[in-house]
């Protein structure tokens, strides 16, 4: 099977989020052995980091590219510097998130110089919601903040999980998704690599991306029933796309 180029590459440049959302699939994942290594700082190194955005220039990909996946960006002191770096090679647009715990009028200053736009989710109800956006609005000239509903989606471990979701998936084609420990992810909702798709330190880019496995998975995963098949962690995922 064939496939098409990625619409975004997604690194996670660092492993640590200060936060633990009981609806997060860090958290609420039952495989707690698995998920250890995101609950302390662990880096993607810089010299893979470019790596990947100049393997991924090589594919001929030229979009989207967000620095973040199941971590707090804002924790890695590289962010804008690596927001910068990926700006400069071409890509575009380029993002991160944040929790804004960590947000100041300094920080802000250097993300607004170092992203096209910043996904915010300071997760409180109004009015405090408000008060916080007002605050942080005027940090932010040439980078756009999108404010995040801060309510997190159904995870596959939440009992309002569909047990099977027949439908098909496309997600797999969308994103092509590194996580800081330099694993392969299939989607948004994989956070430990646990499809097998292999490792950048021991492939590259494409040969991750167009890997016989990836190809198996998304060829499954287009089928009606095809969850069910392709990944216990697949049968019980409430995405719809």
């Amino acid at each position: 099977m064939t496939f098409p180029l990625f619409q975004r590459l997604e690194i996670e440049t660092s492993s640590y989020c200060n936060r633990t959302c009981a609806t997060c699939l860090r958290n609420s994942d039952p495989d707690r052995e698995a998920l250890a290594p995101w609950f302390r700082q662990r880096l993607l190194p810089t010299e893979v980091i470019e790596r990947l955005m100049d393997e991924a220039l090589a594919m001929g990909f030229h979009g989207e590219v967000c620095l973040g996946h199941y971590n707090e960006p804002t924790l890695d002191k590289r962010l804008c510097a690596l927001g910068r770096l990926a700006k400069a090679k071409g890509f575009g647009p380029v993002f991160t998130m944040t929790n804004g715990d960590f947000l100041t009028p300094e920080l802000g200053a250097d993300l607004d110089t170092a992203f096209d736009f910043i996904l915010v989710a300071f997760y409180v109800a109004e009015p405090e919601l408000s008060a916080k956006r007002a605050w942080a609005q005027p940090m932010f000239r040439r980078c756009e903040p999108r404010w995040v509903n801060p309510i997190h989606v159904p995870n596959h471990n939440w009992a309002a999980a569909p047990r099977p979701n027949l439908l098909p998936c496309r997600l797999p084609l969308i994103r092509c998704i590194v996580n800081h420990r330099g694993e392969s992810c299939l989607c948004c909702d994989d956070v430990i690599g646990r499809y097998g798709l292999g490792n950048v330190y021991d492939s590259s880019l494409a040969e991750l991306w167009y890997s016989a496995r990836r190809a198996e998975l998304v060829a499954t995963l287009a089928e009606a029933g095809g969850r069910e098949r392709a990944h216990p962690h697949c049968a019980t995922c409430p995405r719809t796309l």
